[in-house]
């Protein structure tokens, strides 16, 4: 865990091609990624740094994905997540997280959410 300062202040090159890697290892596109074309800069949250039991000298921390233009990146797990779920951040246990916010495009009648499909064929 040599130099966490500086990839947390300088951040981490990263392809945007990565978020549309399939199982199979093909490539396909998506409407904000394309390919490999430009790059993000990941940036490092060093509160969440985890040093691994294995390996100490080996950590892993979250990190927030921007682009070169200092944007979010739209991909961005973090950046999608942080406010859906800060009004549950301080929440004691007894609360629980309460009603989550349904996720985009999956919203039931009644307000309340469901599967994303009712199955069968």
């Amino acid at each position: 865990m040599g130099r966490p300062e500086a990839a947390a202040s300088l951040g981490v090159g990263m392809s945007p091609v990565f978020d549309v890697f399939c199982a199979d290892d093909s490539i396909t596109t998506s409407a904000n990624v394309g390919g490999p074309v430009g790059d993000l800069r990941l940036f490092a949250d060093l509160e969440r740094l985890t040093a691994l039991h294995a390996l100490p000298q080996w950590g892993l921390a979250p990190a927030d994905r921007w682009t070169q233009e200092g944007e979010p990146h739209p991909g961005c797990q973090r950046g999608f997540a942080t406010p859906a779920l800060s009004p549950h951040v301080n929440a004691t246990p007894s609360e629980g997280l309460g009603q989550l916010p349904s996720p985009q495009g999956r919203d039931h009648p009644g307000g309340t959410s469901g599967p994303a499909s009712a199955g069968g064929s």
